[in-house]
């Protein structure tokens, strides 16, 4: 028996793939140690982890990048230079060397054989394992990214899906984008005399990095070797999960609306634009809003819609017609595993990306919120997705790519080889 630590961005959308992993690993008699915060103890310790609390004070630290402490902000107005280099450079600074000397205090006493982290938010999890000197597995929870594939996408496209994880428009980015994080690159193997260091690889630049996606859906999937284990979709009921037990006065095809569930997803017009736009019309609609919206201020809400604080996303999409969807990747995973078409309109980070490559391979259709008329904008393609099998047709091609690769057992498989190899020591 062998025995990992988990550390896992505490985020919805970044720990649901990670449990039916979990499971897997515990299933094969593995101790699993998991971070996390309190209000995921439940689903850690469901999936068979022992579970351990984050530090409340690396709140503002380690979940919350807009506060970092950028000296970039001290030399221009850069907003992309800025943003990049302090979310990577993060690593490498005092705050981050405290939180990574906290961890390897608190597992020195343990003998850990190998640590899974999250690529995108919880790189320092690769320092920890660094000074521990054990191997170390990142897990990707949504499109991987390295510099093959950036080498191989325009520039234009480079800006308009994968850096608005800076939450910038596309208008703000000028030209040069490659170029701008090359410069940032450059200062981060200068200032923390890092020579290795590359602001693509760095997360997931270990011997097996498991991406919960097909290399069919993931873009430029040929771009990526053989450490790159694309297990597809990790879906499955989650513990806890009422029934759905909603019931309608007819049997219409069902649309589910949800923003997800951070708080940038909170947008009160967009639910009313969607109440709007399928008032009177030949459907059912469920609506989630989440639990920082009053129901009320929506307005009055037709007999065909329904709006709920939350609903057991997973047993809705068995039933829909079709997911009117952020574009997170967690919602887009779930939709294309049960074969459910999307209207997708994405707010920030990796929502562009992954809207794009829905639209891109005929799954769905982008909404763009700033178009007068919205509400009609909703309607029309709503209807266009709802009678055009090509969509559904779509997303099944996408769905089967996602149940054959292999599932976690084949990214416990490539575990199992390193065992064998002697890289991870039992």
């Amino acid at each position: 028996m062998a025995r990992c630590v988990f550390f896992i961005n505490p985020f919805y959308g970044h720990i649901n793939p990670t449990l039916s992993l979990v499971k897997e690993l515990v299933n094969s008699d593995e101790e699993v140690i998991y971070y996390s915060l309190n209000k995921f103890k439940d689903l850690v310790e469901g999936a068979g982890a022992i579970y351990k609390e984050y530090h409340k004070r690396y709140g503002n630290s380690i979940f919350n990048w807009d506060r970092i402490d950028d000296p970039a902000k001290e030399r221009g107005d850069n907003r992309l230079l800025e943003y990049h280099y302090g979310k990577h450079s993060f690593i490498f600074t005092d705050s981050c060397k405290q939180i990574v000397d906290d961890f390897v205090e608190q597992l020195a006493d343990i003998k850990v054989d190998y640590i899974i982290y999250d690529y995108f938010d919880a790189v320092w999890g690769k320092q920890v394992a660094l000074k521990l000197g054990i191997p170390a597995i990142s897990t990707v929870p949504s499109f991987a990214i390295s510099k093959k594939m950036v080498e191989r996408i325009s520039d234009e496209q480079f800006q308009n899906q994968y850096l608005r994880l800076s939450g910038m428009q596309a208008g703000e980015l000028g030209g040069g984008s490659k170029r701008t994080l090359e410069l940032v690159e450059q200062t981060i193997r200068f200032k923390y005399r890092q020579r290795d260091f590359s602001i693509y690889d760095y997360g997931n630049s270990e011997l097996l990095n498991i991406v919960f996606t097909s290399k069919y859906f993931q873009p430029y999937g040929e771009a990526f070797d053989d450490t790159f284990a694309f297990v597809g979709a990790s879906v499955e009921h989650r513990d806890g999960e009422y029934p759905f037990s909603i019931e309608f006065p007819d049997d219409r095809q069902l649309i589910y609306i949800s923003l997800g569930t951070t708080k940038a997803n909170e947008n009160e017009h967009f639910y009313q634009d969607c109440i709007k736009a399928f008032s009177g019309m030949e459907v059912n609609v469920l609506m989630s809003v989440g639990d920082n919206i009053d129901i009320h201020s929506l307005g009055e809400v037709p007999e065909n819609v329904i709006v709920r604080q939350s609903a057991p996303q997973l047993q809705v999409l068995e039933h829909a017609a079709l997911f009117i969807t952020h574009g997170g990747m967690n919602s887009v995973t779930e939709a294309l595993h049960y074969e459910v078409p999307m209207l997708l309109f994405p707010q920030h980070g990796d929502q562009y990306a992954n809207a794009s490559r829905v639209i891109e391979l005929g799954a769905g259709i982008i909404l763009e919120g700033n178009a007068p008329n919205f509400h009609e904008q909703i309607r029309e393609a709503a209807l266009a997705v709802l009678e055009d099998g090509i969509y559904k047709y779509n997303a099944g091609q996408i769905s089967e790519t996602l149940r054959s690769s292999g599932g976690v057992k084949k990214a416990v498989g490539k575990i199992t080889i390193l065992k064998e190899q002697g890289i991870i020591s039992i």
